[in-house]
């Protein structure tokens, strides 16, 4: 069996807590409450608080347009 590549394995744990924020927050932005294009948005940034990237209160459901005022 071939080994999975840590940049695999990173994708999937993202994409796992991406699905576990949505989730809790019955898919629905935050912000607005629009159910439309939404993203899970890291509360602490990713590149600072790397022990937190995958810890699912440090994310909030956001829908695009609120994501890129968040940012």
């Amino acid at each position: 069996m071939k080994k999975k590549s840590k940049k695999w394995i990173e994708r999937e744990k993202l994409k796992e807590w991406r699905e576990e924020v949505l989730k809790r927050d019955e898919y629905k932005c935050r912000t607005c409450g629009t159910k439309g294009y939404l993203e899970a948005h890291h509360i602490k940034s990713w590149s600072k608080y790397p022990r937190l990237r995958y810890i699912i209160k440090n994310g909030v459901t956001l829908c695009h347009p609120c994501h890129r005022i968040a940012n």
